[in-house]
């Protein structure tokens, strides 16, 4: 299948990789079907593009880059408590929300990550305890001013995303 995004150009992606989101995502509850660009080599942002919405796209990472003890509880009690499980031996990931400014710190949402069931492609967003997380926790070092990287596969010209790796 094809997409026509304004962020990457025409994407083709398999239907069988769409991300099924039945909740929607917090501020965006009618967008239920994504999927998921990945990183170049190397690279730790990754894209959850809207299939219904092509203008739309969300930056993310792994929630493993937060340490082995986010999030909590784990993401497998995220999943069975979010009923995203079909058996107790699915592969479940976490996603983070990401977003940066020239010259600010990155921030991330560790607040409300997504949790995807890998084997099913489904997905919720979660909230967890804000006594524990922040929707803008800063990570990493903050950008060089003026840092404007291109993002994987996308020819010179087109959009470009500030403040984040390739």
């Amino acid at each position: 299948m094809k997409i026509a995004g304004t962020r990457f150009g025409t994407i083709e992606f398999d239907e069988q990789g769409t991300i099924w989101m039945p909740g929607g995502l917090h501020g965006f509850g009618t967008e239920r079907r994504f999927i998921l660009l990945e990183p170049p080599p190397g690279g730790q942002v990754a894209w959850l593009q809207s299939l219904t919405t092509p203008g739309l796209a969300f930056p993310v990472i792994a929630g493993v880059v937060f340490g082995r003890d986010y999030p909590d509880p784990s993401a497998l009690d995220l999943a069975r408590d979010a009923r995203l499980l079909r058996t107790p031996t699915d592969e479940v990931t976490v996603l983070v929300v990401v977003a940066a400014r020239p010259g600010a710190a990155r921030i991330a949402n560790l607040l409300a990550p997504i949790v995807v069931n890998v084997d099913t492609r489904t997905a919720a967003q979660v909230m967890l305890d804000r006594d524990l997380y922040s929707a803008a926790t800063p990570f990493g070092p903050a950008p060089p001013p003026g840092l404007r990287v291109r993002p994987w596969g996308v020819e010179p010209g087109r959009p470009t995303l500030e403040g984040f790796d390739s």
